[in-house]
């Protein structure tokens, strides 16, 4: 009895060997590790002193050495702290090194809930600034991504926000020459100023005479907005290139 063609090919194809299957790929071990594994029971505590007032933290040793080199060469590069496994930091506010652990052992939930008082809100913005400074000093840019974007929302939540003198002395005194925060307060100080109904020449006589650095960097970025085509300027408000705005009418709503 002849056998079919289709049949043969099946027949052949039970016959076959099977082919072992596939052995799926080994990944290799990540060495990046968890908050939790740095700061298991068996690592070792540190102490460190912040401030004048010498506020002191216990932190984990493997976290904070892995978050930044700073603390690594201090408690692990045969300096005295490795031995004593303490630090002192007396220059430093222990009100920035707290918004450091907070980050430390976050990732940390947003710190800017509710909008500031308008004339108090560079008291609450201050802290930011310093901590980009400290963020500088200890070598980590993550921490002062953190401290932009979380001044970036205090800032959404001040209406009609324009920065106070005390502002500018500290950025432009304490903060390095590359901050953003430099160019931000020159832009939303131009931004005050260009308003319409802008009248408070107080305040501006304060801001152009408290950092000569702050006023040169001013009077050039004004200058070159001044110059722009009326098409070119895009600030919601500017007495420069766009009509005064026209004022609201509140009316009365017919009851039905």
């Amino acid at each position: 009895m002849a056998v079919s063609p289709r049949r043969r090919e099946i027949a052949m194809t039970a016959s076959m060997p099977k082919k072992s299957p596939t052995n799926t790929p080994v990944r290799p071990t990540l060495l990046i590790k968890t908050v939790g594994q740095l700061t298991r029971s068996e690592g070792e505590m540190v102490k460190v002193y912040v401030g004048p007032s010498r506020t002191c933290w216990d932190l984990h040793e493997n976290l904070i050495c892995s978050k930044s080199e700073f603390f690594e060469k201090g408690f692990r590069g045969g300096f005295v702290e490795g031995c004593s496994k303490t630090m002192h930091l007396e220059e430093d506010d222990p009100a920035v090194f707290e918004l450091f652990v907070d980050w430390l052992y976050g990732p940390p939930p947003s710190l800017c809930t509710k909008a500031h008082d308008k004339k108090e809100s560079w008291r609450h913005l201050l802290k930011w600034y310093g901590l980009e400074i400290f963020a500088d000093k200890i070598g980590q840019d993550g921490l002062a991504g953190w401290a932009r974007s979380e001044y970036e929302e205090c800032i959404s939540s001040i209406m009609h926000y324009r920065p106070q003198v005390e502002e500018v002395v500290f950025v432009y005194e304490m903060c390095s020459d590359t901050s953003m925060f430099r160019n931000h307060l020159v832009e939303t100080s131009m931004n005050a100023y260009l308003r319409w109904g802008f009248e408070d020449f107080g305040y501006w006589g304060d801001m152009m005479t408290c950092n000569t650095s702050f006023a040169e960097e001013f009077g050039r970025k004004l200058k070159w907005h001044m110059e722009l085509k009326d098409a070119e300027c895009f600030k919601p408000q500017c007495s420069a290139h766009k009509d005064k705005p026209e004022p609201k009418k509140f009316g009365l709503i017919s009851g039905r």
